[in-house]
């Protein structure tokens, strides 16, 4: 946060956000944990692919590799959100503006002489 006296709006946003994160944390750990309920009450419907055992565990090993991927993704974003507050992060730095208004252009044009 910018100024340890005063919170600007964009450092509650900044807290809001972590906040709304972690809470989605905790309902993906949930989610992860209720897996065999949830393949469960998925695998009662026909399926012409896979049936029986095996379609349990490929919906499920399926299910914990996502939500694996998933928390990955929380768990960084999360840590992203706490740079960008520290003023860790300079998003001038990372971008030359003019390169991408030069980007754009380039795919605009690129899509307006396409040889489709």
């Amino acid at each position: 946060m910018t100024n340890k006296t005063k919170k600007t709006a964009e450092d509650w946003s900044i807290t809001l956000t972590k906040i709304s994160i972690s809470l989605l944390f905790i309902a993906s750990t949930i989610l992860i944990f209720l897996g065999p309920w949830i393949v469960n009450l998925i695998i009662v419907f026909p399926s012409p692919l896979v049936q029986g055992e095996v379609r349990f565990w490929i919906l499920l090993l399926l299910g914990y590799a996502l939500g694996g991927l998933a928390l990955t993704c929380i768990v960084h974003l999360y840590r992203l959100l706490h740079h960008i507050g520290q003023d860790q992060v300079s998003f001038n730095k990372m971008f030359n503006i003019s390169d991408i208004w030069a980007g754009k252009l380039e795919l605009l044009l690129l899509s307006h002489f396409s040889w489709d």
